[in-house]
């Protein structure tokens, strides 16, 4: 007696609705651990450029002290009305000549 091979009941090969939905939720999880991470690093990166840039201005007032017999400049208050700090622009001017910054910067 031989064999008779049965046609077998074929098997769709794509993907259930659940499979997928799964799939789809493991790479939203994967997708927002990562996006912590990255707003992490960029904060600290935030912090190293800050912490730079103070550094550099503390360079210029050294700089200018030791050019000038271990003194700060002296600064008169402002008498102007238009609400500006004259003095902070003083010290920026110079302390971007010391610290060797030519371009323009932040407000």
């Amino acid at each position: 007696m031989a064999l008779t091979v049965k046609p077998n009941c074929q098997k769709d090969a794509g993907f259930t609705l659940i499979e997928l939905l799964v799939a789809i939720a493991i790479i939203a999880i994967l997708a927002a651990l990562l996006l912590s991470t990255f707003s992490s690093a960029k904060a600290s990166a935030m912090r190293t450029a800050c912490l730079n840039n103070l550094k550099q201005i503390n360079l210029g007032v050294h700089l200018y002290a030791d050019d000038n017999n271990d003194t700060l400049p002296d600064v008169t208050n402002s008498t102007s009305d238009d609400g500006t700090n004259d003095s902070f622009f003083f010290y920026k001017d110079l302390v971007k000549s010391y610290a060797g910054l030519h371009g323009d910067s932040s407000p």
